[in-house]
C-alpha cells in the first residue's frame, strides 16, 4: 500500500480562553467517495456488474444498520468496528452518577491497517484557504474551497478505543455523540503558575470534555486515554512531589468518542527550601 499523503493548512483560530488570534493545523481531505465509487472499485477483476456490487453493498449496509439498532457491535472487517457507546460527566462518588446524565451514542474504531495508514501519513503544507474563517481553538472552520468539502474538520485528530478491544461483547464507554468532530487540546499551567509542590492546573476550551493524564518520573509516559487517571473537576493535578526527579505530564481531553491532541509538559523536581 502506498503511503498516504495529506495536505495540511495553517488555519486561523481564536483561543476561546484568551481571545488571542493564532493558527492551528487543519487537514484537507483527498475527496469523497460514495457507494457508487466503492462498487466500481470493488467490482474490478470480477464478473459482477457495478450495479450488482452496489446492490450487495446496500443490502449489507442496511443489515449492519439494523444490527447496530439492536445494540450489537458491528465488525466491518478491514474498515473497522462500530460500537454502541455512551457519554457521561465524571463524578467522584458512584452514587452520584445517574442514568439521566448518561447519553447513548455510537463509536467507530478503525481497523489496524486503516488506523496505521492515517497515523503514518506523510503531511505537506498547502496554501491557506481564502475562505478560511476564524474559529475557536480545536473548533470547526469553513470547508476548503474547490474540490470536495472537508466534511470532517480534523483540527485535533482523535479517536481512541472505548472498552476492551479484545472483548467483542463490550461496547464503548464514556464515548461519543457523533456531532462532536474535534476537541480542543488541554492547556497546562505555564511555568510561572506551577506551585512549589509540583501542582499544575489544566483547562480545556471544549465544553463538557473530560481530561485524563499520565505522569512519568524522569521518563516519557504513555499517551493517556479515557482509561487513564481522570483530571479532577477543579483541573488541579499534583504532578510532581519529588525532590530529585523531573516529572513528565501528558494530558488529553475526551468528549463523545473524540480525543484531543496530547498536551505535555515537564514539571521540575521540587527545590529544597
Amino acid at each position: 500500500m502506498a503511503t498516504l499523503k495529506l495536505k495540511v493548512v495553517k488555519s486561523k483560530r481564536m483561543n476561546p480562553s484568551t481571545k488571542q488570534m493564532g493558527f492551528a493545523a487543519r487537514v484537507i481531505t483527498n475527496g469523497k467517495v460514495d457507494l457508487d465509487d466503492i462498487a466500481k472499485e470493488g467490482g474490478r477483476n470480477t464478473t459482477m456488474h457495478k450495479a450488482e456490487v452496489k446492490l450487495a453493498l446496500e443490502l449489507c449496509m442496511e443489515a449492519a444498520a439494523e444490527k447496530l439498532k439492536e445494540g450489537n457491535i458491528v465488525d466491518l472487517g478491514p474498515v473497522g468496528k462500530l460500537y454502541p457507546s455512551c457519554s457521561s460527566g465524571w463524578v467522584e462518588k458512584e452514587e452520584d452518577l445517574q442514568l439521566a446524565d448518561v447519553k447513548p451514542s455510537l463509536y467507530y474504531k478503525a481497523a489496524d491497517e486503516v488506523s496505521g495508514a492515517v497515523k503514518s501519513a506523510k503531511l505537506q503544507w498547502s496554501k491557506p484557504l481564502e475562505d478560511d474563517t476564524v474559529a475557536p481553538e480545536g473548533g470547526s472552520a469553513s470547508s476548503p474551497s474547490g474540490g470536495e468539502n472537508n466534511e470532517e474538520n480534523n483540527t485535533s485528530g482523535g479517536g481512541g478505543f472505548q472498552g476492551n478491544p479484545d472483548d467483542d461483547t463490550q461496547g464503548g464507554g464514556s464515548g461519543g455523540d457523533t456531532t462532536t468532530t474535534s476537541v480542543a487540546t488541554p492547556v497546562i499551567s505555564d511555568d510561572a503558575n506551577i506551585t512549589a509542590n509540583g501542582t499544575v492546573h489544566v483547562t480545556c476550551a471544549t465544553d463538557g470534555a473530560q481530561m485524563y493524564y499520565t505522569v512519568g518520573m524522569d521518563s516519557d509516559p504513555a499517551d493517556p486515554t479515557n482509561q487513564s487517571t481522570a483530571v479532577p473537576a477543579n483541573g488541579t493535578i499534583v504532578a510532581n512531589e519529588s525532590y530529585s526527579e523531573d516529572a513528565h505530564l501528558k494530558v488529553i481531553a475526551y468528549k463523545d468518542g473524540v480525543y484531543s491532541s496530547v498536551a505535555s509538559k515537564t514539571i521540575p523536581a521540587r527545590q529544597d527550601d
